[in-house]
């Protein structure tokens, strides 16, 4: 039987893009997306090593939203061009500016119960 992963809530989908961008720098990102009582969840899955008799600690990091994937990348920008901050949208290519991290989106058809 696959344990159940621990929950870990974040305050909006833009908190996981951070997230993923940021860890993402050294290694490549990604974020699952499927529907689950009528809200999408995006959400990651990561292993904290050490726990569990060194086999690790399954944990699902997720966001729920109204807002569909309207693409299936999403571009994350640190500064945009207005220099008001970080923003983000889904968009259907990856372009070639240096300023803007892609991040592929990865629809799931169910999201397994041992996830959430």
């Amino acid at each position: 039987m696959v344990s159940k992963a621990e929950m870990f809530e974040l305050e909006d989908v833009g908190e996981l893009i951070r997230l993923v961008v940021a860890n993402s720098q050294h290694r490549g990102g990604h974020i699952y997306v499927g529907k689950h009582e009528d809200k999408w969840v995006y959400f990651l899955t990561h292993l904290i090593p050490n726990w569990k008799e060194l086999r690790g600690l399954p944990v699902t990091i997720f966001a729920r939203s109204d807002k569909e994937p309207t693409g299936p990348f999403v571009a994350y920008e640190y500064v945009n061009v207005s220099g008001s901050g970080e923003s983000w949208k889904f968009v259907h290519s990856v372009g070639e500016n240096p300023q803007v991290a892609y991040v592929p989106i990865v629809r799931v058809k169910q999201i397994p119960n041992f996830i959430l």
